[in-house]
């Protein structure tokens, strides 16, 4: 029993030391340096597709033209300033023999009020109709569903195969459309065609 109470000593010294030597070591052990950097928000580069590409405007090219109101038959347009207006008032022309022209009439032609049948039937009369200033043989050489101011539309495009008065064109079209229960016939005679769809797209009714 007297050499267990002679050790206890000895066991509690060695804690002892064994704290201090641990505290000591502790201590000389420098703490890693940590920098911790500030929350920063990642940079989204934009993708091709989500960057809003800008196309160059397109110019009017019907802008600088002079708008015709033809107030009998109720519609407007807009002419280059190098078109003229007919004394008919819904005929233009230009100095190179293209011409438009708007009229209300069935040429003798019994109507159905359908403009499917009404066109095909209007079209086989101007086909058919050989005045003396006229021409031979001509061909429908594209037929078009299309919407004249909100009305649906008929276009016939013809070649003129074989001019037998020496037109100055080779090509005219047709287009039929009803408004207000009457039929709205617009020719479009001459070469220049782009220039002619371009005032065909000006043609809008006024009531």
């Amino acid at each position: 029993m007297k050499n267990q109470k002679g050790f206890i000593p000895v066991i509690i010294i060695l804690v002892v030391l064994i704290g201090f030597v641990g505290i000591y070591y502790l201590g000389t052990l420098k703490p890693k340096n940590t920098t911790v950097n500030p929350t920063s928000t990642p940079t989204i580069l934009n993708s091709p597709s989500s960057v809003a590409t800008s196309k160059p405007a397109i110019p009017d090219p019907t802008a600088n033209w002079k708008t015709y109101l033809v107030p009998n038959l109720n519609f407007e347009i807009k002419i280059p300033q190098s078109w003229s207006q007919l004394e008919n008032k819904s005929h233009f022309k230009d100095s190179k023999n293209n011409e438009i022209v708007v009229i209300i009439d069935s040429n003798g032609v019994s109507l159905k009020n359908d403009l499917s049948v009404d066109a095909k039937e209007l079209i086989e009369y101007e086909l058919n109709y050989v005045p003396g200033t006229s021409y031979h043989s001509p061909k429908i050489v594209n037929t078009t569903n299309t919407n004249i101011s909100g009305q649906d539309a008929i276009r016939y495009d013809i070649d003129l195969t074989k001019p037998v008065d020496k037109l100055p064109y080779n090509k005219e079209s047709l287009i039929y459309l009803y408004k207000d229960s009457q039929i709205y016939t617009i020719y479009l005679y001459g070469n220049d065609v782009n220039t002619m769809n371009q005032i065909l797209s000006t043609f809008k009714f006024t009531n």
